[in-house]
């Protein structure tokens, strides 16, 4: 997504990505050569922008996301969003990356693969304080991919000034009438195209609303 609205992002990650693939060269001959800390150094300078620019959008998300799922579950599940790295807080990444790399770089060497930096971390998505991954209902699980969907697509709106098409594949199913009316609420000013067995769910009188009937891939009704 970062890739999506920052150019600056998108540069670093395809550099970051190049100084990974040239030290993992060097750290599969299992052996230290002084080129280790030059792609040390390189790779904790783009490393540090990218796990800062990741940090703020997660951050950002979080926020939307947590609006967009109190609606979704009338305010009974809160979502948090976090951002798992073994890199320091704000302002530390770059120095806290050195000083891991630094510490181990044997450990990369006899494993011949660089082991730290931002290519190996994760987003861990808590529902009510719980790892959504373990502990959540399939239906719980896709109100969240719903709400990140949505979280993106704003996110995504705001920082372009351009509109994404939203699609989403039989949502309705599993969202009673008031889940289904907030839905609509919500994306009711986006451009989004929703598919679904049973037109019953969609009793919404709205001339911004196309119905467009497709049976064995061809459409048959407009």
């Amino acid at each position: 997504m970062l890739c999506q609205i920052s150019k600056k992002y998108l540069f670093n990650l395809q550099k970051y990505s190049k100084i990974v693939k040239n030290k993992n060269v060097l750290l599969k001959k299992k052996q230290y050569n002084s080129q280790i800390d030059v792609w040390n150094e390189s790779l904790a300078k783009t490393g540090a922008d990218i796990i800062r620019e990741r940090r703020r959008l997660v951050s950002s998300l979080e926020k939307r996301m947590k609006r967009i799922m109190l609606g979704i579950s009338e305010g009974t599940e809160d979502v948090s969003l976090r951002y798992r790295t073994s890199i320091g807080e704000d302002g530390e990444e770059y120095r806290s990356l050195m000083d891991i790399l630094a510490k181990n770089k044997e450990k990369e060497i006899e494993h011949g693969i660089c082991l730290y930096g931002p290519h190996r971390d994760e987003i861990e998505i808590l529902l009510n304080s719980k790892n959504s991954r373990y502990y959540c209902s399939q239906g719980q699980q896709r109100s969240l991919a719903l709400a990140l969907n949505i979280a993106v697509m704003e996110e995504i709106e705001e920082k372009t000034r351009k509109t994404p098409v939203l699609l989403l594949d039989d949502v309705m199913s599993e969202l009673d009438e008031n889940r289904r009316n907030y839905l609509y609420d919500l994306i009711k000013d986006k451009q989004a195209v929703i598919t679904s067995t049973d037109k019953t769910q969609f009793r919404i009188s709205d001339d911004k609303v196309s119905y467009v009937k497709i049976r064995n891939g061809t459409v048959v009704r407009i």
